[in-house]
Parts: C-alpha cells; structure tokens; sequence
C-alpha cells in the first residue's frame, strides 16, 4: 500500500499495476531523446530551418532534414539520408578496395 496526495489529503492508494516497461523505454530511446530535432541552423532569410533528426525513436542513425515555408505553409522533408550515404553499390577489386581504405 502507498501513500498518496489526493485533494489537500494524504490518502491510500491500493496499487496493483506498476509500468514496468518505463526502464526499457527509456534505455531504448537513451531517454526519450531519440528522434527528437537537434542541431538546428536558421537560413538568412530564416524561411528554412535544417536540422538532424532520426527516423524513430529507437534509431541512432541521424539524417538531415529541412522545414520549408516557416510563413505560410511549413512542409518538413528529409533531404540526406544516412543509409544512402552509406551504400556500398560499387564492385570493386580486392586490389583497388584496398586502395580505397588507406
């Protein structure tokens, strides 16, 4: 049994069901951090706003993103994604990969 504010008076609460999956939430998304904006840069015109951001909130992979039309109608659009980035579409020779990663 616990104890509990209710109305400007300590009063019982008979509990029966705990969140028990609040630390693995927080753990997975390190916080609640995950997926949130960060790292925001403002055009001159300040129309635009660019920033970084995952695609969930269990992803630690950031891509660029952009907000457009800040006075009229925002319209949000990934402009760089990570995994495009990181492709590996080339077939190289042993040789030349080697090369490639001096």
């Amino acid at each position: 049994m616990m104890k509990v504010w209710q109305d400007g008076v300590m009063s019982s609460c008979h509990c029966t069901t705990t969140d028990n999956h609040y630390p693995l939430k927080a753990a997975t998304t390190q916080r609640f951090r995950m997926g949130a904006p960060r790292s925001f840069v403002v055009s001159g015109s300040g129309n635009k706003v660019a920033f970084v951001r995952s695609d969930s909130g269990s992803s630690a992979v950031l891509n660029i993103w952009i907000v457009e039309n800040l006075d009229t109608q925002p319209q949000e659009r990934c402009v760089v994604r990570a995994s495009d980035l990181l492709k590996d579409d080339e077939t190289l020779s042993p040789a030349e990969r080697a090369r490639r990663e001096r």
